[in-house]
């Protein structure tokens, strides 16, 4: 049986506005449950497409970025077809988020781009 793997998940938050600055840091660290993890950059179009998530079967974190910094703007989400309308998250050129998925949230997930070609970072690790 092989080892699990552990998960940290750092989320960094700063705010200066002349001499005055806030910062926080949240960091957690899991151990995996699973094996599986993927790193892809996907081409989204302008109709709904599924998310590869290669053997990530059960999602437990996931992170998203808009590759370009300028042009298509990406929607995703967990309805097909996602729309701007249904979309969990916007993304703007150059923009990311990441999704801590709870047991329960969709293991499918999809996006739809405003341009043609408009390429996604998709990270995606076992729960």
């Amino acid at each position: 049986m092989a080892t699990p793997g552990r998960v940290t998940v750092s989320i960094n938050l700063r705010w200066v506005l002349n001499n005055t600055s806030l910062q926080g840091t949240a960091t957690e660290v899991n151990d995996q449950i699973g094996e599986a993890a993927i790193e892809n950059v996907q081409f989204i179009g302008t109709t709904s497409e599924a998310v590869d998530f290669g053997d990530v079967s059960d999602p437990g974190w996931l992170l998203f970025k808009n590759f370009d910094q300028v042009g298509g703007t990406l929607y995703v989400g967990t309805n097909d077809p996602v729309t701007a309308s249904n979309a969990t998250v916007i993304l703007e050129p150059g923009k990311s988020t990441y999704i801590p998925a709870s047991p329960g949230t969709s293991t499918q997930w999809f996006a739809v781009a405003t341009a043609a070609d408009t390429k996604m970072l998709v990270i995606a690790v076992q729960r």
